[in-house]
This record gives structure tokens, sequence and C-alpha cells, in this order.
């Protein structure tokens, strides 16, 4: 077997390895975590406009239907997500948690995030994100020694360390060194920016505003 038999294969294997590698460095994750950008890549690619098939893309000519752009997430930025309420333990439990964005569940709408205290992947269409903003790698690291497997000797920090994505458009407003995130407003500040379609009860945005002040009193001020 030689690499020219299947040369498309082989370039396109090339072509997605070196986005992999552009996305492990401009996050600034782990390279243990590149089977999942493998997945985002794969997934953006499948989403995009390709000249073979006359500027269509490959999930419209798979699926027969055109793929839901505004979706999309920068792979690695911070988020938080809505925890149900059957899925906790009493009602002093918090509502949000704090988590990193991994990619796109295969079988069902919504977003795979890291939480970053109990180290599980969780699949939530009830996400908001800070685009701006990623998790330091060394955190990362931590979490996954923590967790898979547990090692003794291994402490988190007390709050998650926080840094800069290096994209141009920063909130001046969020802080500067890094170890979390200002929550001021939930419409300008939040930890996560994005508006949720899903969103669309009164009583549930009410339940975001309060866990995201909690947020800010757990956090914001031990930043300060």
């Amino acid at each position: 077997y030689t690499p020219e038999e299947n040369s498309i294969v082989e370039k396109m294997n090339g072509v997605v390895l070196r986005s992999v590698r552009a996305l492990l460095v401009t996050s600034g994750l782990p390279t243990k975590l590149w089977g999942e950008a493998f997945k985002f890549v794969v997934t953006i690619r499948n989403f995009s406009p390709s000249k073979a098939i006359e500027g269509s893309t490959p999930y419209e000519l798979f699926g027969g239907r055109k793929p839901d752009v505004p979706g999309l997430r920068v792979r690695g930025c911070a988020a938080a997500y809505f925890v149900l309420k059957q899925r906790r333990k009493g009602k002093q439990d918090t509502t949000v948690k704090e988590a990193l964005f991994r990619g796109y569940p295969k079988s069902t709408t919504g977003y795979r995030v890291l939480d970053l205290v109990t180290g599980h992947i969780v699949v939530s269409r009830d996400v908001r994100f800070r685009e701006q903003w990623t998790v330091a790698a060394d955190y990362v690291d931590q979490l996954f020694e923590t967790f898979y497997p547990k090692k003794s000797g291994v402490v988190l920090h007390v709050s998650i360390p926080y840094a800069k994505l290096p994209l141009h458009d920063y909130s001046s407003s969020c802080s500067s060194d890094g170890t979390a995130l200002a929550l001021h407003s939930f419409d300008e500040v939040g930890p996560m920016d994005a508006k949720i379609d899903t969103y669309t009860s009164f009583k549930r945005k009410v339940t975001w505003l309060l866990a995201f002040q909690l947020l800010y009193l757990n956090y914001g001020q031990a930043a300060q």
C-alpha cells in the first residue's frame, strides 16, 4: 500500500490534521483532546461549501437540508450549562455550572461540554458561551489526572483559571488577569454571551439571571 493509491483520502487526512493542530494551538488546550478537536473539524468541513459538489455542503448533500450554521461556536471556549431540576440533589444545588465547549453531539441537538468540576462530558441544549475566553491548559490537565484515573495528590485550583483566546474582539469589562470571568450583567457581560433559542420561557430566564448573580458572588469578587 502507498498513499498515492488513495490520494484524495490521504490529502484530506492531511488537511484535517493541520486544522486540528491549529485548533489545539489557538485554544491552548492539551493535545490529549485531539480526538474531540478532530470531530469538531470534520463537522465544520461538512458544514462548509465545496467546489466538488457545486457549492453545496456535504451535510446538505447527505441529509437533504441546510446545516444550522448560527449554532456554531468557537471550540474550546468557556461555557456554562443549565442543570436540569431532576439532576440536582436538592433545592440548594446550583442551577448553572461552568464548563468548556467540546463540540456537538452526534445524534441529538445541543452541545457537548466538559464540566470543569466533575470532569464529566455533558450534552445540553441550554448553554451560554463566552467565546473570547478559554480555560488554562494546566487546569484541564489536572482535571483529567484527578478523574481519569483518579490520582492522589493532585489538587485543582480553588477558582477556575481563564485565559483569553486569540480573537480580535475582546470585551473591556472582562477580568484582565484571567482568573475569573466578570459577571456584572446578564445581557452584556454574563459568562456566556450567546442568545439561546430554547430560552423562550420567562421563568427559565429568571433562573439563569439569579444563577449568574450567584456565580459572580463566588468567582467575580474573588478575582478583584
